[in-house]
C-alpha cells in the first residue's frame, strides 16, 4: 500500500464497505429464510457494481490479464466469480473487450493526452468594399490549443491549392514555423485542405485529424476565436480594400495576445509583459475620489471642465476610456 494511488485506496475502501454489507446480508439471510431471494439479488447487484468499479483501473492493467485481475479483486471481498461472468457484466454495460477497447479513444481523452501538441485551424469570411464593389474575402488562421496563441495563415479572395501549399511551407519553416513541436492539426472537411497541403505537414511529422461532418463543437476553441474577432472587431467596422482588413486583423491578434485576459488560461494574458501585475501608483485623490479620463457627447460647462468627479456624476452618458493615477 505504500505506492498505492488515491484511486486504489478509494477502491479498497469501497471493497471494505461492500464486504461489510455482504456480511450483514448473509446474516439477515440466515435469520430470515424468506428474504433469501432478495439477498441473492442484492449480492448479484453488488458483484456487478464491484466489477464496474474495479474496471476503472483498466488503463493501468495489462489488457490480457484484466479480467483475471478483476476476478482476483472480487475474490478479496468474498465473491467467487468466473471470468466469463465478468466479461458478460462488462459487455452488458457497454464496455467492450480489452482488445477492442484499446483501439478506440474518446475525443476528450485524445485532447487530454496530446493537448500541448495540437493545432486547430478554420476559415471565416469577411465582406469588404473594393473599387469593383462588395467582395468576400477568406481568412485562414491557426491556433495553438495549449497556449491559445493565434497565427494568421493568409487572406485571399479566391484561395486555391497553390495558396494553401505556400501557407503550409510557411508554417513548417525550420526556424520560426508555427508548427514547431506540434504533431496534430485539427480541421474540418473543407476541400481547401488539399492532399498537397496535408503532405507538406506530414513531412514534418504533423498528422491531420479530420473532424466528422457538421461537428463544430469538436473544434470549439477555433470557433470561439471566430466569434471573438467578429464581435470585438470585424462586425464593428467597414473595410475598404484588403489592406484595411489585414491591418485590423493584425492589430486585433496583437490585442488578443498582449491585452486580452483568457478564462481558459486562468484569466491570464497569453503573452504577459514585464509590467503586468505591478502597481503604477494610487488611483484616488485626497478626497477619496478616483480621477478618470472621460469622453462626453457634449462639452461640459466651463466650471466643470476641471472637475472630473463632478463631470462623471452630472453627465451619465460619458464613456470612461482610461484611468490616470493621481499623486498622494
Amino acid at each position: 500500500m505504500r505506492n498505492a494511488s488515491l484511486e486504489d485506496c478509494q477502491l479498497l475502501a469501497e471493497s471494505k464497505i461492500l464486504q461489510r454489507d455482504l456480511f450483514v446480508a448473509a446474516k439477515d439471510q440466515k435469520n430470515h429464510p424468506k428474504k433469501r431471494e432478495d439477498c441473492v439479488q442484492h449480492e448479484a447487484g453488488s458483484v456487478s457494481a464491484s466489477s464496474l468499479k474495479i474496471n476503472r483501473l483498466r488503463d493501468r492493467w495489462d489488457l490480457a490479464r484484466r479480467n483475471r485481475r478483476i476476478q482476483g479483486a472480487l475474490a478479496n471481498v468474498g465473491h467467487v466469480v468466473a471470468r466469463t461472468t465478468i466479461a458478460d457484466i462488462l459487455k452488458r454495460h457497454g464496455i467492450e473487450p480489452a482488445p477492442e477497447r484499446s483501439r478506440k479513444t474518446t475525443w476528450k481523452d485524445f485532447l487530454k493526452r496530446h493537448w500541448d501538441q495540437i493545432v486547430a485551424t478554420d476559415f471565416f469570411t469577411v465582406e469588404v468594399w473594393t473599387p469593383t464593389g462588395l467582395q468576400r474575402l477568406i481568412v485562414l488562421f491557426f491556433m495553438d490549443l495549449s497556449t491559445r496563441r493565434v497565427e494568421l495563415g493568409g487572406i485571399a479572395r479566391s484561395p486555391n491549392g497553390f495558396w494553401m501549399s505556400q501557407i503550409a511551407r510557411n508554417l513548417t519553416d525550420a526556424v520560426d514555423g508555427f508548427f514547431m513541436g506540434k504533431r496534430f492539426l485539427i480541421h474540418d472537411r473543407d476541400p481547401l485542405y488539399t492532399t498537397e497541403f496535408l503532405d507538406i505537414l506530414a513531412g514534418v511529422g504533423v498528422q491531420s485529424v479530420k473532424l466528422p461532418p457538421r461537428s463544430p463543437n469538436l473544434n470549439a476553441h477555433a470557433e470561439r476565436f471566430v466569434r471573438t474577432i467578429k464581435e470585438g472587431c470585424l462586425d464593428q467596422m467597414i473595410f475598404f480594400g484588403e489592406d484595411s482588413l489585414r491591418l485590423a486583423i493584425y492589430h486585433f491578434i496583437l490585442h488578443y495576445h498582449l491585452e486580452r485576459n483568457h478564462q481558459g488560461l486562468g484569466n491570464r494574458l497569453i503573452v504577459p509583459s514585464g509590467a503586468v501585475g505591478e502597481k503604477t501608483g494610487p488611483f484616488k485623490d485626497a478626497n477619496g475620489w478616483a480621477e478618470c479620463l472621460v469622453i462626453t457627447t457634449e462639452t461640459p460647462p466651463d466650471e466643470m471642465q476641471n472637475d472630473p468627479v463632478t463631470c462623471k456624476i452630472e453627465f451619465l452618458d460619458t464613456v470612461i476610456v482610461s484611468a490616470r493615477p493621481t499623486g498622494n
